[in-house]
């Protein structure tokens, strides 16, 4: 399982999250879904995407967005938003 984070992460409060994601997340051996590609159960990676909003009242948020793709082909399988 690979986790990569491909946004630049601006303030602490969001790198704070990722790496409390990474440290629960470091157990799992691995995310497994089954791949339409594949036709099989497959292992999946983990992209981590941080973007930081602003809401009406002007406070600033980070949502950190997890997509899974397929380790074998790289097939987009789901994503999730936190």
């Amino acid at each position: 399982m690979t986790h990569e984070i491909s946004s630049s992460i601006r303030d602490n409060q969001g790198r704070e999250k990722v790496e409390n994601f990474l440290k629960v997340h470091r157990n799992i051996r691995a995310f497994t879904a089954y791949c339409l590609h594949c036709r099989v159960v497959t292992n999946l990676s983990v992209s981590i995407t941080l973007a930081t909003i602003t809401d009406s009242d002007g406070q600033a948020h980070t949502i950190a967005s997890r997509t899974y793709h397929c380790e074998s082909c790289g097939l987009f399988v789901r994503s999730k938003e936190d």
